[in-house]
């Protein structure tokens, strides 16, 4: 009988590690302000990628 193999992480779980360690990290270097506006500007790119994305899948 094998053994059983233990589950690999899938590749959105290892993109959301690096990236909450990347934050993890600026948040360290950064002011409060200067995070926050940082923190703000990627939120709006990502609802941008997400539309575009939606538009894509209808057309």
């Amino acid at each position: 009988m094998p053994k059983p193999v233990a589950k690999s992480n899938s590749a959105m779980d290892k993109l959301i590690e690096s990236f909450l360690k990347l934050r993890a990290e600026a948040k360290e270097r950064m002011s409060e302000e200067e995070f926050r506006e940082t923190e703000r500007k990627f939120d709006e790119l990502v609802r941008k990628v997400r539309a575009r994305r939606r538009r894509k899948m209808r057309s």
